[in-house]
């Protein structure tokens, strides 16, 4: 098999049983023409899952595949759109590559070229990496990103839980006065508390425990958990 899921986040497991158990009908889906949600979501499994079977060629062709693609739309309020796809796709390899992560070697100049791709497609986390000219700390770009307590509590920002968390903020909460309110406050507040607590496993516990049940409470409520790309306002 070649890696192994018990070392895998989360989201890197989600990616890698689809492909698992799906493999031939996400690749009929991927080669469809006509851009649709569903050639999106599986394009982005199959690079990302593919990485993370240590299937590194094939997850490079895949991804070059998406970035030769230039006959789609972008219309993210449908859940279709060229753009994220290709930016969701470079920047995930990208961090691949800054990591030396799957089988993928270090590669600080391949990491900087893939990031620059996907944040000149609108991506603004590629983006901020970019500005920084990749931290020379392994373990940079996560503490960059993972500062909020879903995220810490989780291990990725890209996971079923947290794809429904960020789904319910823009949606839902980021359509009312209090709910924007609310999102200030939490994104003011919880990089502090996570800096402060975060390798603490009464903190992990504690509030796995919480977030879970939320994440239930969304779900029945029709909240997705496929893999999502946050809403620019």
């Amino acid at each position: 098999m070649g890696y192994d899921k018990s070392k895998l986040l989360s989201s890197e497991l989600y990616m890698v049983e689809e492909v698992e158990k799906n493999y031939d009908e996400l690749v009929k889906q991927a080669n469809n023409k006509e851009w649709t949600s569903a050639v999106f979501s599986s394009m982005n499994i199959l690079v990302m899952g593919l990485a993370c079977m240590r299937r590194r060629e094939e997850s490079l062709a895949w991804l070059e595949k998406i970035l030769n693609r230039t006959d789609g739309v972008h219309k993210p309020e449908l859940g279709i759109s060229d753009r994220d796809t290709q930016a969701n796709a470079s920047g995930f390899i990208a961090t691949m590559y800054y990591q030396g992560s799957h089988g993928f070697p270090v590669d600080y100049n391949k990491a900087m070229e893939l990031y620059k791709i996907s944040a000149d497609l609108g991506n603004e986390q590629s983006a901020e990496y970019y500005r920084q000219g990749i931290p020379k700390k392994k373990n940079a770009i996560e503490k960059a990103y993972g500062c909020y307590i879903a995220t810490c509590v989780y291990g990725s920002y890209n996971c079923p839980e947290v794809w429904v968390l960020r789904r319910y903020r823009d949606n839902t909460l980021s359509n009312s006065w209090l709910g924007r309110k609310f999102i200030k406050v939490y994104y003011a507040v919880s990089p502090k508390i996570v800096s402060m607590f975060g390798k603490r496993k009464w903190f992990n516990k504690f509030f796995k425990s919480i977030i879970n049940k939320i994440v239930v409470k969304l779900r029945k409520n029709g909240v997705e958990d496929k893999p999502y790309t946050d809403r620019r306002v």
